[in-house]
């Protein structure tokens, strides 16, 4: 009996955290070195929070795909261990996904969809992959983001449309008056 109570603890233990993986451990005493050497998009949760369980297998395949290259660091901070630096930071709420870029003061704050395209998408914008046009009246602009997705804006005086094609298939649409 008493092995099968040891087997149970171990087991419980292997899979009790769920943000194990690849994503960069970040904590007071190596935070700051490891921001100014490289962009880094953080992460920052507490193990509690059911937002960052649902997020953490989603972080963890961003981390898959970046961490092994030189663009940015896919890294998390467990605000429930390391409360100073989360204050430091101004989170409030879990998770608080930031984009550190290397050599700039001003911060990021993550506030769109959590899945991996969009992940993505906002990564190529901070490292300037992807052209953000401004908008004018009248004006037509064609874009190609990272997932090879072609948008369409049109935008006129009193509305604006945004087609979002993908290889030829509507996947949204959108307009919006303009007061």
């Amino acid at each position: 009996k008493m092995w099968f109570l040891g087997l149970f603890f171990l087991t419980v233990g292997c899979f009790a955290n769920d943000h194990e993986g690849k994503a960069v451990k970040l904590n007071g005493e190596n935070f700051k070195a490891n921001v100014e050497k490289k962009d880094h998009f953080i992460m920052f949760f507490a193990p509690w929070c059911g937002h960052c369980k649902r997020l953490a297998p989603t972080w963890e395949d961003l981390a898959a795909k970046y961490n092994d290259k030189d663009e940015v660091v896919i890294g998390q901070v467990d605000c429930t261990v390391e409360t100073a630096l989360c204050s430091d930071n101004d989170v409030t709420g879990y998770p608080t996904l930031k984009y550190f870029k290397v050599g700039s003061e001003a911060v990021e704050r993550y506030r769109g969809p959590r899945d991996l395209p969009s992940l993505d998408n906002f990564i190529a914008k901070q490292q300037g992959k992807v052209e953000v046009a401004e908008e004018s009246p009248g004006q037509l602009m064609v874009k190609l983001d990272v997932n090879q997705t072609l948008l369409l804006t049109r935008i006129t005086k009193k509305s604006w449309t945004l087609l979002n094609l993908k290889v030829g298939m509507l996947v949204y649409a959108r307009v919006k008056s303009v007061a």
